[in-house]
């Protein structure tokens, strides 16, 4: 019985400090100052990065979608199935914003850039504000 309040304890780490999120917060910071907050949804698979945002609702000005890869390395993006635009947001396995694209509802082009391990996706114009040095935080 006494594994039940561990298990509780990791699942309540799990989650984000906002209530309302039950996904996991993810921020983007220059300096002190933070530019982005999101409520996102994890894909940690293979197969859940795969899939992405294809046949997903549109996401709101506080929600997003990260895509976390087991190591660092060349990541390429497109919005194939995808009915919205987006912005997407390329991070180092440190944090650091490596690239930031936008991409229309369906693009099939493929946007690839090294050194990355995790990708932030959001509505378009959620990361106008983030530029390359700035720090993706989960």
């Amino acid at each position: 019985m006494k594994a039940l309040p561990i298990a509780f304890a990791l699942l309540a780490f799990a989650c984000s400090s906002d209530p309302e999120c039950d996904g996991t917060e993810v921020t983007i910071t220059r300096g002190k100052s933070t530019l982005l907050r999101v409520c996102a949804e994890v894909r940690d698979t293979e197969a859940g990065r795969a899939r992405g945002l294809s046949g997903h609702a549109p996401l709101a000005k506080d929600e997003g979608m990260l895509l976390d890869f087991p190591v660092e390395g060349e990541v390429c993006i497109v919005n194939t199935d995808v009915s919205f635009d987006i912005d997407v947001v390329y991070a180092t396995d440190a944090g650091d914003v490596t690239a930031i694209e936008t991409f229309a509802a369906g693009d099939a082009a493929p946007r690839c850039h090294p050194a990355t391990r995790r990708v932030l996706e959001v509505s378009r114009g959620v990361a106008a504000t983030v530029q390359t040095g700035d720090q993706l935080v989960r």
